[in-house]
């Protein structure tokens, strides 16, 4: 079984900024006790994945996603938000704009995607 690295960037609601980018027992060591965290930071998960750049790719990150071949199923182009389904267990991309169906990362060695911003400092791309 090959181990995933459990890493999360934090975001910091009152300074509104990211925190440098933990995995899960650095959190630890930098003292952000679980237990301890209030309404003032927001934990985003690492999916695992990479976009075509090489940038890691976190929950919250606004995408642009272009499939490698066009089909008629979808369309060739679009922009989406990573979420986490519960439902599934699984990140998910939430097309946003003019599509509103969930994509998953299934496909992803058919997809080209580049991070274009993020929930907190780009909300301007979800409208």
């Amino acid at each position: 079984m090959e181990n995933r690295e459990i890493k999360f960037r934090i975001w910091n609601i009152k300074e509104k900024e990211y925190s440098k980018n933990f995995t899960l027992s650095e959190v630890d060591i930098a003292n952000f006790n679980l237990q301890d965290i209030d309404d003032n930071y927001i934990f985003q998960q690492f999916t695992g994945l990479f976009d075509k750049n090489g940038k890691e790719i976190y929950e919250g990150d606004i995408l642009k996603v272009s499939f490698i071949k066009e089909s008629a199923a979808y369309p060739y182009k679009y922009e989406g938000q990573v979420i986490w389904n519960n439902k599934y267990s699984r990140f998910q991309i939430n097309g946003i704009k003019k599509y509103s169906r969930f994509d998953t990362f299934n496909n992803f060695d058919y997809l080209i995607i580049k991070i274009i911003g993020n929930i907190f400092e780009n909300s301007e791309l979800l409208k």
